[in-house]
């Protein structure tokens, strides 16, 4: 990183990560800035729900959707946040 860069990014850290198949190494960039954390509320699944009418059903209806997102995570994450 550049001078200016840590001038402006403080908190900000790079770390090289293990490359396997590729012969770029990727990076590892953490701007350690909270406010762009997004939503911090975790998932908690309730061993109740199982026995709600219903749930069963909900869920499949949910998970045999299509959903947009840029990657798998972002899909499931979509996929979780209709179920709450």
């Amino acid at each position: 990183m550049s001078t200016e860069w840590e001038q402006n990014y403080p908190l900000c850290t790079v770390q090289a990560l293990v490359r396997d198949i590729s012969d770029h190494g990727p990076l590892f960039l953490d701007s350690r800035d909270a406010s762009h954390r997004g939503n911090l509320k975790h998932f908690e699944f309730e061993l109740c729900w199982l026995t709600r009418e219903g749930f069963n059903d909900l869920v499949a209806k949910v998970w045999k959707n299509e959903n947009k997102g840029n990657s798998e995570i972002d899909r499931w994450q979509n996929k979780i946040c209709q179920l709450r």
